[in-house]
């Protein structure tokens, strides 16, 4: 009896080891759609692609499976939240760098900074010049990395303003959220202009209500991973090592405000994907 129980654990194991392989190799193409009546002066939707937290995945030679599927999908500019490389001594950025500088040959590319850009910006003392070198790489490419900065986009004939939120260290705490300072977002971004459609690359979703208060029409973040484990749709663990994060994959909303949060791309550390597919998200804006 105890050699079949061992046996079937044993069998158990191997197909979910299978299935955590193929899952982090495979990604899929989730569509979701923002609602606005500024965008009744298109004629049809407008598209944009979404990426976060690849952390140096390749699908395909030079990513060519990823870009083929940008490329279908035909979006009018690339938005991206966040961690696109791994912060980590030695490695290389060069992955990500081919990534961004073909879309930037395609697209206009809005890059909003994730923790591990960030950690290899704010610590070169530990990460020597590979962030220097990446950022060089992609201006070169024609990319701008927003650090708190503001870059303006058309969505068909709307105008929109997308901010690239650069949150300092203290914000990606593990084990406990630190609160946000009052009047952090107002002091750390370029000023609002009114009436004008504002989308806020920031990769932490755990301050959507800081990031609705300010006034983003739409949040990007990413951040989660999924929850590196999908029971549902809600994720298990997140980055700051707790349980069933709040956000964690999908479109959430707050007082007419919304966040679309990216299950990301990739993985970095202990890469365990398990019913939570990397994805490409397509994001339809139309009235």
């Amino acid at each position: 009896m105890k050699w079949m129980l061992a046996a079937l654990f044993l069998a158990l194991m191997a197909v979910i080891v299978s299935r955590i392989l193929w899952e982090l190799n495979h990604f899929q193409v989730t569509e979701y759609t923002i609602h606005d009546p500024r965008f009744a002066v298109n004629q049809k939707p407008v598209k944009t692609a979404v990426l976060a937290d690849l952390h140096n995945r390749v699908y395909g030679r030079d990513n060519e499976r990823l870009l083929a599927a940008i490329d279908r999908a035909a979006p009018s500019c690339i938005l991206i939240a966040g961690d696109m490389t791994v912060a980590e001594p030695g490695k290389s950025t060069v992955p990500a760098s081919r990534l961004v500088r073909a879309l930037s040959q395609r697209y206009p590319v809005c890059y909003g900074m994730g923790n591990h850009e960030y950690r290899m910006k704010l610590y070169p003392d530990i990460y020597g010049e590979e962030y220097a070198r990446y950022e060089k790489c992609l201006a070169d490419g024609g990319v701008s990395m927003l650090h708190n900065e503001r870059q303006t986009v058309f969505l068909g004939k709307v105008e929109a303003d997308v901010y690239g939120l650069e949150l300092d260290r203290i914000y990606y705490r593990r084990f406990r959220k630190t609160p946000m300072e009052e009047g952090y977002l107002e002091q750390t971004l370029p000023p609002k202009r009114e009436g004008i459609y504002k989308i806020l690359l920031a990769h932490s979703p755990f301050y959507f209500p800081d990031y609705e208060k300010w006034g983003a029409d739409l949040t990007i973040s990413g951040h989660v991973h999924g929850g590196v484990v999908r029971i549902g749709k809600r994720g298990l663990i997140s980055p700051s090592i707790g349980l069933f994060p709040s956000y964690s994959g999908g479109i959430y909303e707050r007082n007419g405000k919304k966040m679309l949060v990216s299950r990301g791309l990739g993985a970095h550390t202990i890469p365990i994907r398990l019913f939570n597919r990397p994805e490409l998200i397509i994001l339809n804006f139309e009235k």
